[in-house]
């Protein structure tokens, strides 16, 4: 094959008509009422609703409405809070000092002193060894 045996026509390409999808939806509408065409409009009983769930007591809602004590995490104690506070005042350690020695993060430390913890068993275990106390929950 040579060089002036090869095809060196550009190749364009191009869009190939109108897409033929029906209009839905508003746009429907508008074009059918722009035409002068009867329209026929209904309201879907369910539309765009998750039927499995409305009106049920399993709704998402159903329960954050409701909702009790009963679906609150455990916090640590008031007075094993203020046992934290106290043991690590009287090793005259700050909160990052503790939190080096436990090996855990400042917020984690800060969180047990001011009681918004969920307690873990290995962090109290950490705690109490280091400050020389017993923690509960």
């Amino acid at each position: 094959m040579s060089y002036f045996d090869q095809d060196w026509k550009p190749v364009v390409f191009t869009k190939t008509g109108f897409n033929n999808k029906p209009l839905t939806g508003e746009a429907a509408l508008k074009a059918a009422a722009r035409s002068g065409a009867q329209l026929d409009t209904h309201k879907r009983e369910q539309g765009g609703k998750n039927k499995q769930n409305s009106g049920s007591s399993h709704s998402g809602n159903y329960k954050l409405d409701n909702e009790t004590d009963a679906l609150k995490h455990n916090r640590i104690s008031k007075e094993s809070s203020q046992a934290v506070v106290k043991a690590r005042i009287a090793k005259g350690m700050t909160q990052v000092q503790l939190a080096a020695a436990i090996f855990e993060s400042v917020t984690t430390v800060q969180t047990y002193e001011n009681g918004t913890a969920i307690p873990n068993g290995n962090i109290l275990g950490k705690l109490s060894r280091a400050l020389g106390v017993t923690i509960r929950k």
